[in-house]
């Protein structure tokens, strides 16, 4: 079950291409390679590595996939593992309950900030009780760092398309048992903060003593 596949996939945007390698998770912008939002986060000390065996981050990937597949009227439930299956009956729940429309045209779509030139793959932008949002996937146990990856999420998504500019966003934490918990982020300064992060770790490549 792959939504993408392993090739490196190429997202035009205006006179600009933006190359995403789903294998090594890199970003590059015509030939610019761009940091991503979640290596600024691990630079800056704001999101600390992970060292288990993978099988955590694998069940997040295969989940995102098979959610955006659903969404897409394009999933065999009979074929999923039942760890995934709990899960995308939860998104399921969560979309009848939230009144959420996922707008598939930008739903795992590569994108970048044009202005901090930030590399990231929003999960799920769309219409949440018939207001423009931008929305997280998450499997595992919740991090405050989910809140700034959301943040950026939207401001790079506002940069290139008008109605997602300031608009609200939000995570959803799909469990085991086939339920959610959903956070509706209120925070006004984490755009701020998340533009001072990159200007900081950028900034360490020119000022910092290593």
């Amino acid at each position: 079950m792959s939504l993408h596949g392993s090739e490196i996939m190429e997202v035009r945007y205006g006179e600009k291409v933006l190359h995403f390698d789903p294998i090594q998770h890199t970003y590059s912008l015509d030939t610019m390679p761009l940091k991503s939002v979640t290596t600024y986060l691990k630079e800056s000390g704001y999101c600390h590595p992970w060292h288990g065996d993978g099988s955590a981050a694998t069940l997040g990937r295969y989940v995102h996939e098979a959610t955006a597949l659903d969404d897409l009227d394009q999933l065999d439930m009979d074929t999923v593992d039942p760890r995934i299956a709990t899960r995308v009956m939860g998104w399921r729940k969560f979309c009848r309950e939230r009144k959420f429309i996922p707008d598939m045209q930008r739903a795992e779509r590569p994108c970048f900030d044009p202005i901090y030139l930030v590399g990231g793959t929003p999960d799920r932008p769309g219409l949440l009780d018939g207001v423009a949002s931008v929305g997280e996937i998450k499997t595992g146990q919740p991090a405050k760092w989910h809140a700034l990856q959301c943040a950026a999420y939207v401001q790079m998504l506002g940069r290139h398309f008008k109605e997602y500019e300031r608009a609200p966003s939000w995570i959803v934490y799909l469990k085991d048992d086939g339920d959610y918990d959903f956070v509706l982020l209120a925070d006004r300064r984490l755009p701020a903060l998340f533009a001072a992060i990159v200007a900081c770790v950028n900034g360490k490549e020119f000022y910092a003593d290593r």
